[in-house]
């Protein structure tokens, strides 16, 4: 049972993510505490919370799907326990995060409020165009970094233009599910923003995303950094960037084979974490 919750949560998912956001957003507003461990839990227990609830939703089709490892689907887990599992995982959530600091409830509050829509059979915003993105950009992806700066920053325009690039970032990495789920959701008559797209903008939307993020970070590291800090930084920053170049250029169909190429990435976490810590010195 325990492994079949494990699996409902897809965990392996984004763990390393919610880590790297969540320490890059505190090491950035330039301090260190212990606070970003309860941080850290909350933040995991809100993606399993909005994975869980997820493949509770979308049960029905993924048995159409068999390339799809919903444990629901599959059976494993019935429709009401994964339900009431998803459910303890947000109550577990939001329990850390009052341990943490209770004022970032006020920015979680609508995260979560969004994450339940994006799902829920009933309204599925997921299926949204452009909602979608919005969505994706803000709850599994800017608040991370957001909610670690806030744990000893304040909401500023330095901050702001790092909420933002993880925004971005997060927004193309839903246009890329899209992508990749494009056959699918046709079927099932779903108007996600690359639907109304169509594949080849909807590439280039990815593109503009991808490039809106890197833009925004680049700013806010000239404001924050110093100069030689600044060099540093961009030193250890592109070997990431190479990486990440080459990686994407390695694959022709990025709608097929975008999960290894994000799998790859996960070594480039590396000299960006590296290159936080030596801003922080």
């Amino acid at each position: 049972m325990l492994k079949n919750v494990i699996r409902l949560s897809r965990f392996e998912d984004y763990y390393h993510t919610v880590i790297l956001a969540t320490v890059a957003g505190m090491l950035l507003s330039g301090t260190y505490t212990l606070h970003v461990v309860p941080l850290i839990l909350a933040n995991m227990f809100y993606m399993a919370f909005s994975f869980a609830f997820n493949n509770s939703q979308d049960y029905k089709e993924d048995r159409k799907d068999k390339k799809k490892s919903n444990v629901v689907s599959r059976g494993r887990i019935k429709y009401s326990d994964a339900v009431i599992v998803s459910f303890i995982f947000l109550l577990l959530s939001v329990s850390f995060i009052v341990m943490t600091k209770i004022e970032l409830i006020f920015i979680y509050a609508p995260a979560i409020l969004l994450s339940f829509l994006y799902s829920w059979r009933k309204v599925r915003l997921k299926t949204k165009p452009m909602i979608d993105v919005f969505i994706h950009g803000f709850a599994f992806g800017g608040i991370f970094v957001l909610s670690g700066y806030l744990l000893s920053g304040s909401l500023d325009e330095i901050s702001t233009a790092f909420f933002l690039a993880a925004f971005f970032a997060s927004a193309s990495v839903e246009i890329l599910n899209e992508i990749r789920d494009f056959n699918g959701d046709k079927s099932q008559s779903f108007r996600t923003t690359a639907i109304v797209l169509g594949k080849k903008n909807a590439r280039a939307a990815f593109l503009v995303f991808l490039s809106l993020s890197a833009v925004f970070t680049l700013y806010a590291f000239f404001m924050l950094l110093e100069f030689k800090r600044f060099f540093i930084w961009t030193l250890l920053a592109l070997p990431m960037t190479l990486y990440i170049f080459l990686s994407l250029k390695k694959y022709n169909d990025i709608a097929k084979d975008i999960l290894q190429v994000f799998n790859t990435l996960k070594l480039s976490y590396i000299p960006f974490v590296f290159g936080l810590f030596i801003y922080t010195l």
